[in-house]
């Protein structure tokens, strides 16, 4: 009887996932990750990485601590907080448009359309999304544009539609 050998994962198969390769090329920083999404501030097509979809919401989540915290500390002077809450305010507006876009390349990622983020605005369904935002790239290239972690050879096929008659 062959003999198991479950720590040599050199040899064990991944359950049909597909095959792991490390993007040495694609290593870049959280605060390059977050430039490219201020880069790509309209830009809906294309595709985005896990790491520039999540820095970029880290990146929100620490301003908006940053400016919380600022707030609790200013107390008593209102004119301060007034000013403060201002500024706030003018960078979430700021901050709208790039972060529908970096949101709608992540699905593009995952192999979704744009159009699913709609689905953040039912309530129950935006678990949905938060799954879909997790997932990992799409191995190889779709009809949204290569993969942004250089895997595949860069080349999408259209399904062929079974009732193209060819208008």
């Amino acid at each position: 009887m062959e003999s198991l050998d479950n720590n040599n994962s050199a040899y064990r198969q991944r359950r049909g996932r597909e095959e792991y390769h490390p993007a040495a090329i694609n290593d870049a920083g959280m605060f390059e990750m977050i430039g490219k999404c201020f880069t790509n501030y309209a830009n809906f097509t294309g595709r985005a990485r896990r790491s520039e979809y999540w820095y970029f919401r880290l990146f929100n989540l620490i301003v908006l601590l940053f400016f919380f915290f600022i707030f609790i500390l200013l107390g008593s002077v209102k004119e301060m907080r007034v000013v403060l809450l201002i500024i706030y305010i003018l960078y979430a507006v700021a901050t709208i448009i790039p972060s529908v876009a970096v949101t709608i390349r992540r699905l593009h990622d995952t192999g979704r359309s744009g159009w699913t983020f709609l689905l953040a605005f039912v309530p129950v369904a935006s678990i949905i999304i938060l799954i879909y935002l997790t997932e990992d790239s799409k191995y190889d290239a779709n009809q949204w544009g290569p993969n942004p972690k250089g895997l595949g050879d860069g080349k999408y096929i259209a399904p062929k539609n079974e009732y193209d008659d060819g208008f």
